[in-house]
């Protein structure tokens, strides 16, 4: 996936930044104290202060409770990039994904672009265990901004076959402004879909055979169709009365 845009911040930024750790590593009670520094840190008035503390807690607190609550707690905080930054760290980390769902939906209707774009990442990383916020997703499809958008349809491709019901919305992703998004479309229809899904191998099809899409949309849209052949078997195509092709003369899907 693309890199996170980190433009807002460059070390140097912040007039009191965090000292490199110990060549030789630190003892329990020097862990605990930079711990507890940082995290008094994520409350400081200095925004790229709270940014630092945030990144850093990455690096030192995975698997602490108390910085799992402080960097969730961070996700409030007033300034986007210190929202931002909590999230990735939240990421990297990996809470339990329980709490990670709980936690992370309200973030996709975040006032920045980013942060939506990011909790959809941390999604798409739970692959199946996400279902339960198919629907948070399918919503954050109709988001203004196109990056988020696309991202929001690789998640639903990385939770696979349990994010069916979603397959209707991403059909009409297909024909989205953005060319990024339709590929993306493409590809998680071909890891979300059965062999009897119809309607997806009908838009699918549809796209291979669109001389005004792009060629990488038809390429994507032919690889999903084979994927889903792998999967299920040989596929059909599917005529305007909605019976199977092949066997009783129709056409067949060519996957050439």
């Amino acid at each position: 996936m693309k890199p996170l845009k980190n433009s807002h911040y460059e070390k140097g930024d912040s007039p009191r930044p965090h000292p490199p750790f110990p060549k030789g590593g630190w003892g329990d009670f020097q862990m605990e104290k930079a711990i507890a520094r940082l995290i008094c840190d994520l409350k400081d008035d200095d925004c790229h202060i709270r940014f630092a503390a945030a990144r850093v807690l990455g690096d030192i607190g995975a698997g602490n409770p108390i910085v799992a609550n402080a960097l969730i707690e961070t996700l409030k905080d007033d300034t986007w990039f210190v929202r931002l930054a909590a999230l990735q760290t939240i990421r990297e980390i990996r809470l339990d994904p329980l709490v990670t769902l709980e936690k992370i939906t309200p973030m996709l209707e975040d006032e920045h672009e980013d942060v939506r774009e990011y909790a959809a990442f941390t999604f798409g990383d739970l692959g199946p265990k996400a279902v339960p916020v198919i629907t948070p997703l399918m919503e954050t499809l109709s988001d203004t901004v196109w990056y988020v958008r696309e991202t929001v349809v690789w998640a639903l491709g990385e939770i696979g076959p349990g994010a069916g019901g979603a397959c209707g919305r991403l059909i009409r992703c297909l024909t989205d402004d953005e060319i990024e998004v339709r590929i993306m479309a493409a590809r998680a229809l071909g890891m979300i879909s059965q062999r009897d899904d119809r309607d997806v191998l009908a838009a699918l099809e549809e796209a291979v055979r669109d001389k005004n899409q792009p060629p990488e949309v038809r390429e994507k849209a032919r690889e999903a169709l084979a994927r889903i052949r792998k999967s299920g078997g040989e596929l059909f195509l599917i005529n305007r009365s909605g019976k199977k092709g092949g066997k009783d003369g129709q056409e067949s899907i060519d996957h050439r």
